[in-house]
């Protein structure tokens, strides 16, 4: 086997290892030690320079990459789209990861990585969803008066009722859809990272919201997760939407 091949197994192994590492962090308790990405990056980044010292005409590309990356990732995490465990992950894979041609998605690594997780997360939507739709067949799930067709949709694509008691427990695995205004708890569509969940609890409680009683909340999703299964993804197939895309439209020819 050629050295370099060696090497970039080392790389991918390297790459899986901080992100398992950090799905079990992320998954466990929703933080990432910073640690953990300057350790990975520091043991792929020399084979990384070894590749373009020996291959240079890539280092173009390769510089691209990096910054397309971070403009993206950077405006993701400013808009509160993103956490910064996953901003640092995409920066430690747009620094190691060089580009590819398989696809032409792949010429950005991490953001095909970036694409191929997203597509994975949205498995998140159809859990919602189905635990949704068996709740309302068993009669135990009731909108509010004040939502709308629009506002139900969404509800039953991104919300579920919790037990206030429990998102007390583990507040980092939920976000509360819950405001309280002018005295009355009303569903809020918009979440964001920034939005700490302790706080609306206090706000909830001080409303009367006992233990017992159910809240509209929306999981945190484990980011980090998806992130390493879209990187197993982005090794075999290089991005995941572009051969799906194909098949959906030589289904329809």
């Amino acid at each position: 086997m050629p050295l370099f091949t060696e090497l970039q197994m080392f790389k991918a192994a390297v790459i899986l290892a901080t992100l398992a590492l950090g799905s079990y962090m992320d998954l466990k308790k929703r933080e990432i030690e910073d640690k953990v990405w300057v350790i990975g990056g520091i043991a792929g980044l020399p084979i990384t320079i070894l590749q373009l010292v020996s291959g240079p005409e890539l280092a173009p590309a390769y510089l691209l990459s990096i910054g397309v990356t971070l403009l993206i990732v950077v405006v993701l995490a400013y808009a509160d789209m993103m956490g910064g465990a996953d901003l640092k992950a995409f920066i430690m894979l747009a620094l190691l990861e060089l580009p590819s041609s398989r696809t032409r998605l792949t010429v950005f690594p991490a953001i095909s990585v970036l694409v191929n997780s997203v597509f994975f997360s949205l498995s998140m939507v159809l859990f919602i969803f189905l635990r949704n739709i068996k709740k309302i067949i068993r009669d135990e799930l009731h909108f509010g008066e004040d939502m709308g067709k629009a506002t139900r949709l969404i509800v039953l694509l991104s919300s579920y009722r919790e037990k206030l008691g429990r998102v007390k427990a583990e507040p980092h695995k939920y976000f509360i859809m819950e405001r309280v205004e002018n005295g009355r708890r009303v569903f809020r569509s918009s979440v964001k990272a920034s939005v700490e969940t302790t706080e609306l609890i206090r706000k909830l409680e001080a409303s009367g919201v006992k233990d017992d009683e159910e809240v509209w909340v929306s999981p945190t999703i484990p980011m980090i997760a998806f992130i390493f299964i879209g990187y197993i993804a982005y090794l075999f197939l290089g991005d995941v939407v572009t051969p799906f895309l194909r098949f959906i439209l030589v289904r329809k020819t």
